[in-house]
């Protein structure tokens, strides 16, 4: 079908009009086939299109406003444009005119942008290539008829007489390209540019071909103590994009860490993206920094490693306590306690209670403590290694018996382990001794040859507790001891009598005898002697008699 457009003589209004229809007619109007060098796929379908002609009278060159006007010439009659054949469907490239073609594989569309409306000014227009398929190898040549001039274009065209030449590699399936087209009438008239665009059809096989690549991580604790489990994670990853093949990983423990634990655990096959991950469990004997090496391959790859430094410390907390081993009651037992840092990390919190033991009280203590119920503690922020402190204790006690003192001390290590000690103290709580000796000869004075008859008692005055006494009286040469008699009878060796060791229960009393006769005059004597686990020396007691 051929249509054909016809310009009137018009007002100055009129022609910028016609101007302007003109132009657009020639963008939209014609399109022509021309053939390729290339072959056509067959699968590629271009549609024919129809040839439009326009034909009609030039406008007359619009003139300025200004005090006169002078009536343009009139123009010659527009050359029409050759009435193109219907576009076919040829190897690849496509001859475009109109303002849009289309195919299986591409589309064409041209739109004008701006328009200057007369000779000399700049009209720009866009023609825009969209791939309906993965196409390769396309060009574009835009043709420009005689009077319009090239100005610019976006990409930069590579210019050839008439022709703007464009080419790049490939587009993707969706893919646009734009190319932006800046001309210039130099005379009045209709003006058709033509498009050819020509591509190859593209044919993809995918095919992949990956690689792996193993990474691999090891994470433990910063800090551990030594004789502790420290727990080791390893991950290792495929992070490539093919199998990792009979993956083999090593865990290398340094001298002074052993472990337990499988240290060439399988790993197997790794696909790209899977991770495997394995816990060590180890021991350090050592301390110090310590560094744990893992290392993970492949069959035909190479190894990577990975290692966890770790800092070996011993944290200890010691405590001591000394006391008064044996005392009275109602008197008082001192108590020391020693808290001693005996490690090489700064402990924190550290508390100190003494309990006390069921029926003393608390008489002071030394620095001042928390006094709470049956107990007394202490807190110390932080203590350093090597760093003691001491805290002093003093009770009263108004029972007999043993008592047990233990204080117990607490404290947190830098690892997060909370730390315990304990120490105790024993006393014994003892009724004061209240013994009582007596020894009173019955006749006094006597002859030589004449017996006297010496009483003795020992009384346990006390409340609390048994006392026990070892007996003994020694006889000047004045007196000879005869026989012994009472509640024991003693022993009589030359001047000196014993008695045996006797438990003397509170407030019992012991009565012995001794019989001795006067062998030398002048002023005899007998000497008693009590000793007793309490005493620190023995109770003499004297008793004198004249033998004449």
């Amino acid at each position: 079908m051929r249509t054909k457009t016809r310009l009137k003589k018009a007002s100055l209004g009129s022609t910028l009009a016609a101007a302007t229809l003109g132009f657009a007619v020639l963008f939209g109007t014609t399109a022509q086939a021309r053939p390729s060098d290339r072959a056509m796929p067959p699968s590629q379908n271009f549609p024919s299109m129809p040839a439009v002609e326009v034909v009609g009278n030039a406008p007359a060159q619009p003139a300025q406003s200004a005090p006169a006007v002078k009536a343009a010439p009139a123009p010659a009659k527009a050359t029409p444009a050759p009435a193109p054949a219907s576009a076919k469907s040829t190897a690849g490239c496509a001859v475009s005119g109109a303002g849009q073609f289309n195919s299986n594989l591409y589309t064409i569309d041209k739109t004008l942008v701006s328009s200057g409306q007369l000779v000399g000014s700049d009209y720009q227009y866009r023609l825009r290539v969209t791939a309906l398929e993965d196409i390769t190898n396309i060009t574009a040549v835009e043709h420009l008829p005689a009077g319009l001039s090239y100005v610019s274009s976006e990409p930069s065209a590579k210019v050839s007489g008439n022709d703007l030449n464009w080419s790049w590699p490939s587009m993707k399936k969706g893919e646009v390209k734009d190319l932006l087209v800046t001309v210039r009438p130099q005379t009045e008239g209709n003006f058709v540019t033509s498009s050819r665009v020509c591509v190859d059809p593209m044919v993809t096989l995918p095919l992949f071909a990956g690689s792996p690549r193993l990474e691999i991580t090891k994470t433990g604790p910063a800090t551990a103590e030594r004789g502790e489990d420290i727990a080791f994670r390893i991950a290792v990853r495929n992070a490539g994009t093919g199998v990792a093949r009979n993956v083999t990983l090593t865990d290398i423990l340094p001298a002074g860490m052993t472990s337990s634990s499988d240290l060439k655990p399988a790993i197997g096959d790794l696909n790209p993206g899977e991770t495997r991950e394995v816990t060590v469990i180890a021991k350090a004997q050592n301390v110090g920094q310590l560094t744990n090496i893992a290392q993970a391959n492949y069959v035909g790859g190479q190894p990577v490693q990975a290692q966890a430094p770790v800092n070996i410390v011993e944290s200890k907390l010691g405590i001591s306590k000394v006391g008064t081993p044996r005392t009275y009651v109602f008197k008082t037992a001192s108590y020391q306690i020693v808290v001693r840092n005996d490690g090489n990390t700064t402990l924190s919190n550290v508390v100190v209670t003494d309990d006390l033991p069921k029926g003393t009280e608390l008489v002071s203590t030394e620095p001042a403590g928390q006094a709470g119920r049956g107990s007394v503690s202490w807190t110390i922020p932080t203590l350093a290694a090597g760093q003691a402190r001491t805290f002093n204790v003093v009770l009263t006690n108004a029972t007999t018996g043993e008592t047990l003192n233990a204080a117990l001390a607490t404290g947190n290590a830098p690892t997060g382990r909370t730390l315990t000690a304990k120490a105790e103290a024993r006393t014994e709580w003892e009724g004061p001794p209240g013994v009582l000796t007596e020894m009173v000869d019955t006749v006094d004075p006597i002859r030589v040859g004449q017996t006297t008859t010496y009483n003795i008692e020992i009384k346990n005055q006390g409340n609390f507790k048994p006392v026990n006494g070892q007996y003994k009286v020694t006889f000047s040469p004045h007196l000879r001891p005869m026989t012994t008699g009472g509640d024991f009878q003693g022993t009589i060796e030359g001047q000196t009598v014993t008695f045996p060791d006797v438990l003397l229960e509170p407030r019992r009393t012991i009565k012995l005898r001794i019989d001795a006769q006067g062998v030398k005059t002048g002023s005899g004597r007998a000497r008693l002697e009590f000793m007793s686990s309490f005493l620190d020396e023995p109770v003499i007691k004297d008793e004198s008699t004249f033998v004449y």
